[in-house]
């Protein structure tokens, strides 16, 4: 894929144009990376009674916890008010189902190993937390990581 810049005087504000004849794998996974970042924001976090903003990007995975559902940051944890199957809707597809109660960030997967039982661990980039990929989820993880890392 060939990347144009252009610095232009007269707009008041920054446009990107996708030009393609034909909708490929590359062209999904590129519009998906730019729907994250700049599409409005599908999620609201709720920290100590006040409402946080910052882009879903920065969220490393999502899990259930008892009966809220909370979104991991690199330093943080937010509560959200969606239900996981109505993230997995709302999220780009960056977003993968790692287990039953969680949904991984592939963007920020570092490494996999194997975990005890027949499970698996994402190490994430830049922190301590980490993410368990069950057994029925993991060839659909390891699919959206490599779909990613090939873009």
């Amino acid at each position: 894929m060939r990347i144009k810049v252009e610095k232009t005087e007269n707009i008041t504000e920054p446009e990107i144009v996708l030009r393609f004849s034909e909708e490929t794998e590359e062209v999904r996974h590129t519009l998906s990376l730019l729907r994250t970042y700049f599409e409005k924001q599908p999620v609201t976090f709720y920290k100590d009674g006040a409402e946080v903003f910052f882009p879903v990007s920065e969220v490393l995975f999502f899990e259930t916890e008892e009966e809220h559902v909370v979104a991991h940051t690199k330093d943080d944890v937010f509560r959200v008010k969606h239900r996981l199957y109505d993230l997995e809707q709302l999220l780009p597809s960056v977003f993968v189902r790692c287990a039953k109660s969680t949904l991984l960030n592939v963007m920020h997967v570092s490494a996999i190993r194997r975990a005890v039982g027949s499970g698996r661990m994402a190490e994430l980039k830049n922190t301590h937390k980490q993410a368990y990929i069950s057994r029925g989820y993991a060839k659909s993880v390891t699919e959206r990581i490599e779909t990613y890392r090939k873009g």
